[in-house]
């Protein structure tokens, strides 16, 4: 239509292309485009303009995956059949543990993301406490352990000394 594009990532040619508000190409460097219920949408362009996509990116000792479209994803994501979690920036995290839907995962330093096996009973994490039953966290519940009763958040952590509160759904209604 005879304007730049301003503010978009495009398509051309196979290749996608990221241009800034005023409608520059994006060269060799880290943008975010936009923002989703996450945040920030990341992006990284090469030296010539066109984005990684689908590629590992190395930024000092840090590494990032860029996917389809050339957009960093978050969370527990597989690479060419690995399992890796990346940042909110879309970084390689290494050297950790995560824990989604009652599910532990240990993170080593080469960044693939590995399930444990976890024995029943308190599972402890740094200054975090868990409680596990039949290899899981218990999550999102306030559960009576030995007597005393334990709320545990959407990831398993045990609250410690905080308010807190919890929703369920009874039928159609929902208690707070």
């Amino acid at each position: 239509d005879g304007k730049p594009e301003a503010y978009t990532v495009i398509e051309d040619n196979g290749k996608y292309y990221g241009f800034d508000h005023n409608g520059i190409m994006y060269s060799g460097e880290t943008f975010i485009h936009a923002y989703d219920d996450d945040g920030g949408v990341y992006y990284r362009a090469h030296e010539d303009g066109h984005l990684y996509v689908n590629e590992w990116a190395q930024d000092g000792s840090d590494w990032y995956y860029y996917f389809d479209g050339g957009r960093a994803r978050r969370g527990l994501q597989y690479v060419n059949g690995k399992l890796y979690l990346f940042s909110w920036s879309g970084r390689m995290q290494t050297n950790t543990t995560y824990t989604q839907n009652g599910v532990m995962y240990v993170i080593g330093s080469d960044g693939i993301a590995r399930t444990t096996q976890l024995n029943d009973g308190w599972y402890k994490d740094g200054n975090l406490y868990y409680y596990v039953v039949n290899g899981k966290f218990i999550t999102d519940q306030v559960r009576k352990i030995g007597g005393v009763y334990y709320g545990f958040d959407y990831d398993g952590v045990m609250y410690d000394d905080t308010s807190f509160w919890m929703e369920r759904q009874v039928g159609d209604d929902f208690i707070w």
